[in-house]
This record gives C-alpha cells, structure tokens and sequence, in this order.
C-alpha cells in the first residue's frame, strides 16, 4: 500500500500592517499544483483543437491565482503572432506591469523562439510544458534560447509534465487535418 503524503499546513500573517492576524494556508507540493493547471491547459488545447486551431492551451497563474488562460488564435485572428503564450503575456503586461516574475506559465507545447524570447523580455517566473517541439521548439528541443549565458533573465523551466496526452492531442488533430486535406483535393 502507498503512502500518501498530506498537504501540509502554514502559518501565515495575513493583513493590514499592524493588524495582521494568523492563518493557517494550506501547501500542496508542487509537483501536485504544476499536474492541476496542467491539465486545464490541456482542456484549453482540446477546445482549440474543436475550433479548428492548433491544439495549444496555455495558463499563466500567479500565487495560486489564475492571472488569464487562452489558446492559439493564428487561425481565427489571421495573425502569425497570435500564439497562446504570447497572448497570455500581453494580457498580463498591461495589467500588472513588464516584469511577471512571480507568475508561472503552464503550456502544453514546447514554446516556440518567438515566445521564448518574449518570456525572457516580461521577466517570466517560472515555465511548465508538456510535449517537446523538435521542429520549432525554442527551449531545448530545437534551440535553446532560454538557456543561453548572455541572457539577462533566468528562469526555472520544467519539461514533459503529461508530455504524452499533448503529443497525442497534436499527432490527432494533424492527422484529421492531413486526412482532411487529402479528401478535399481528390474532389
């Protein structure tokens, strides 16, 4: 029988200054946090898929907060740019200012150079992905952006969180969309 360990209790003041009482907040591992947002950016990259976009889902969270969650809108907006994470930067940009280094950004692929280096310029906490790109993939797979000495900016980055089910997503949705493209021009 496996041993589960519990979530372990904090305390923490919490407060105007001088008035700052103690509560008890609950602290999950990590490794159990990084799988939940996980899996709802996995929820995101099959509803783009519905949507006839690339299946990539993207959730930018802040202290256990969910700051903005989209998907890729390339097809939709009729914008090369107009990539998840790029978006989710955007969107955080303006509302909190140009450095998000307390945030994390969970996304199912591999981000690409463009979004590698817009990470590095908003000052990104931390980065969670699922599949590798080989192809295009900007932070280790393909080029390694993130980890080039010269950069001003480091982050922590963790790779392969449910690597397979995103894999999965994008082998699907390329293969519905090759078999698509095959049956249109024998038309």
């Amino acid at each position: 029988m496996r041993f589960m360990r519990r979530a372990q209790l904090k305390k923490v003041l919490r407060g105007p200054k001088g008035r700052q009482r103690p509560m008890a907040v609950v602290c999950f591992p990590r490794r159990v946090i990084d799988r939940h947002y996980m899996r709802r950016a996995l929820r995101l990259a099959r509803w783009a898929a519905s949507l006839g976009e690339v299946p990539v889902g993207a959730v930018l969270v802040c202290r256990g907060v969910v700051v903005a969650e989209g998907i890729n809108r390339v097809e939709r907006d009729h914008n090369g740019l107009a990539h998840a994470e790029l978006l989710l930067l955007e969107a955080a940009g303006r509302r909190y200012g140009r450095r998000l280094t307390e945030m994390t950004l969970y996304v199912t692929l591999e981000p690409c150079v463009m979004c590698a280096g817009a990470m590095l310029h908003a000052r990104l906490g931390r980065l969670v992905y699922g599949a590798d790109d080989p192809e295009r993939g900007g932070c280790g797979s393909q080029f390694a952006i993130l980890g080039h000495g010269d950069n001003l900016h480091a982050f922590p980055v963790t790779s392969g969180l449910y690597a397979d089910v995103s894999a999965n997503l994008l082998r699907t949705f390329f293969q519905k969309r090759r078999a698509e493209g095959r049956r249109n021009t024998e038309k």
